[in-house]
């Protein structure tokens, strides 16, 4: 349950994972999802979409965020894959809300490579399991 939180907190700060175009030219692969624009809803009320959407289409759901093409990654052994395993296959651009801006800055949410590892070491102490406990009240 706490990952699952944090894996929507990530996702509801508008952190936008998009796939290296060159790996995935035509997006053949591209989760299911929802069809139409869900930017209203994620802002309306971003807990419930969130749960809403990984409950009906799974931890990975394609969709349409602010006329963007995006995937929620919500379940905790996929977000590990994303953010580390395969981090080199992936970018993150801006946000969901500002894409490829400089807007975002380049903290943990946007960041990659290098910089991405040596701030997740800075905040790991926040990641760990009793503290994400902590966090979970607050989150839902």
């Amino acid at each position: 349950q706490g990952l699952r939180g944090v894996a929507g907190v990530v996702a509801q700060s508008g952190a936008r994972l998009r796939e290296v175009q060159r790996q995935r030219p035509g997006m053949e692969n591209f989760p299911p999802g929802p069809i139409g624009d869900v930017v209203l809803q994620l802002l309306a009320d971003p807990v419930g979409c969130i749960d809403r959407l990984s409950r009906t289409y799974g931890g990975a759901v394609g969709l349409q965020l602010g006329g963007e093409r995006c995937v929620l990654i919500s379940d905790p052994k996929l977000v590990a894959q994303v953010v580390v395993e395969d981090a080199g296959k992936f970018v993150k651009e801006g946000t969901a809300f500002f894409p490829g801006s400089s807007l975002a800055g380049n903290g943990l949410l946007v960041s990659d490579g290098e910089l991405w590892r040596k701030q997740r070491q800075l905040s790991n102490p926040a990641f760990r399991q009793a503290a994400v406990r902590s966090y979970t009240e607050a989150m839902l």
